[in-house]
């Protein structure tokens, strides 16, 4: 077994600016994300498997690039090679600075639009179904990713049977159709008028009797941050601004501030729920989900006449903006992912910001590839990168590239094989451990029985996709779990369970009472 060299420990030194650091805040989006965030946060170690959401190469994405006014369609196979600068694609790569958006659906809102991608990549080989509707169109997913019902819940693919219906993309000139989710209507700001004695706003004229009268109106929410600032309440200050010239409130929001309603509700003008904002900064918070014509605003169901059996294929992935875990495929189907790799990627960059850990360490097994490490391209890291790079895009964002490419440089920062981790130890170090269904049992016992003091370990994977015959070690280990009791919070997203705690000594202790 090929040894991996240890690259020279470069130590992070804690400062005084250190401690006053706050964690990047990472805000669960499901109940099972708060689940995984709990355990990540108060265990060393984790497993966490559920659905792998993926798809096959010919998937055809509908995407826009930066403030292009129009959209394209790519096969995702082609797609995700552009995104990550690769070559398996025909034209140009894309310029990464520049934001891609692929569509999502909004539950709340009932809508399509087109939401950001933060994640691009190739997940290997595995089981999968075709999904035949009678109106739109078909997807090739594996058994494990989800697509949407007519009810606004997502289902197993590998569950699917003839006779479901799915909730897909619509178009933008009719009303939804057949789902059993309200149409929601766009709801206006409040508006308040006949501000006589008022030099905000704008202005409206009234003809009557031959007379023209000219009076100001203004957004209600303008009017009572502007009411708040001069220490007065809403009723007093629009009853001065109407009838007393000679009023003193002349404390008014400036013409380039725009108004932010926090919880989305243009209706709810209470103080506490607007925040003042350049309209930049207004523009920015709400170009993701508000880009114009692109959006698609209804919805319409599709029943499914066929589910075919693919065997094992190649998939691919794509990471959105949450909380919006899903995206539009084809004719109009809508599929999910969880986001497991984004909430673990991102704790990880925060006890690393914090320097709560020392070092991160992303790892997987080679089994799916089917050939030895020695023999693929390339030195070490490009050997490994692409498979890592969902973790290290959400390390890219939360650190910024600059501080991601320093750590793996100086060895902070470890994209390495399990092959090559044999005879390694960890201390303080975050330990991702990605498809980790493809793990043997003795390659897992090894990296259980390693991990040392400040350390936390996390075991990323999906049982129901594992590429060894005789079963992955991940699945041993879940059953040694139960059958010893060991404290290791299990994250099935799924499911509705999880417990809590672990510790190393007590991998040791297991192993050798099963004598392994």
């Amino acid at each position: 077994m090929v040894q991996q060299k240890a690259k020279p420990k470069t130590t992070r030194v804690v400062t005084k600016h250190d401690a006053n650091k706050k964690t990047i805040s990472i805000l669960p989006k499901t109940e099972k994300q708060g689940e995984y965030i709990k355990a990540l946060t108060t265990s060393d170690q984790v497993v966490v498997f559920g659905p792998s959401g993926c798809k096959s190469g010919d998937t055809v994405v509908h995407y826009r690039r930066g403030k292009r006014n129009s959209s394209r369609s790519l096969p995702l196979k082609d797609f995700v090679s552009k995104y990550n600068g690769g070559t398996d694609h025909v034209g140009r790569k894309w310029d990464r600075s520049i934001d891609t958006y692929v569509q999502s659906y909004n539950e709340e809102t009932n809508r399509v639009f087109y939401n950001k991608v933060e994640g691009a990549w190739e997940t290997g080989f595995k089981h999968s179904v075709k999904i035949t509707t009678f109106t739109q169109g078909d997807v090739k997913i594996t058994l494990d990713d989800s697509v949407l019902l007519h009810d606004g819940t997502f289902k197993k693919a590998g569950e699917v049977v003839v006779g479901d219906w799915l909730l897909c993309k619509g178009d933008m000139n009719s009303v939804s159709k057949g789902s059993s989710l309200k149409k929601t209507t766009k709801k206006k700001r409040s508006t308040i008028e006949g501000l006589k004695y008022y030099s905000g706003g704008w202005n409206k004229s009234v003809v009557s009797n031959g007379i023209r009268y000219d009076y100001r109106r203004n957004h209600k929410a303008r009017l009572v941050l502007e009411a708040d600032a001069n220490g007065v309440s809403l009723d007093e200050y629009v009853l001065a601004l109407r009838t007393d010239p000679e009023h003193t409130y002349n404390i008014l929001l400036q013409d380039g501030v725009e108004v932010h309603h926090i919880d989305g509700d243009v209706t709810n003008d209470e103080v506490s729920n607007l925040k003042k904002m350049t309209k930049s900064e207004h523009a920015t918070l709400h170009s993701d989900d508000n880009v114009g014509n692109l959006n698609r605003n209804y919805t319409e169901v599709a029943l499914v006449k066929s589910v075919e059996d693919l065997g094992v294929i190649e998939v691919f992935d794509l990471t959105m903006k949450a909380p919006f875990h899903n995206f539009v495929v084809n004719d109009g189907i809508i599929v999910h992912n969880t986001g497991k790799t984004f909430v673990v990627s991102s704790i990880a960059a925060s006890l690393y910001y914090t320097k709560q850990i020392n070092k991160i360490v992303i790892t997987r097994p080679h089994v799916a590839v089917g050939e030895k490490l020695g023999f693929l391209p390339g030195d070490l890291r490009e050997k490994c990168e692409p498979w890592a790079l969902p973790v290290l895009d959400v390390l890219d964002k939360h650190l910024g590239k600059d501080t991601v490419d320093t750590g793996m440089k100086n060895g902070n920062i470890e994209v390495a094989p399990m092959a090559l981790m044999r005879g390694r130890s960890f201390e303080n170090a975050f330990i991702i451990c990605d498809e980790a269904q493809n793990i043997t049992f003795h390659e897992l016992k090894m990296l259980l029985t390693r991990v040392g003091e400040g350390s936390k370990l996390v075991l990323n994977g999906d049982i129901m996709q594992s590429d060894l015959r005789e079963g992955g070690g991940l699945t041993k280990v879940l059953a040694l779990i139960d059958k010893y009791d060991i404290p290791i919070p299990i994250v099935e997203f799924s499911v509705d369970d999880i417990v809590r705690s672990s510790m190393t000594k007590l991998w040791v202790e297991t192993f050798i009472k099963e004598g392994v």
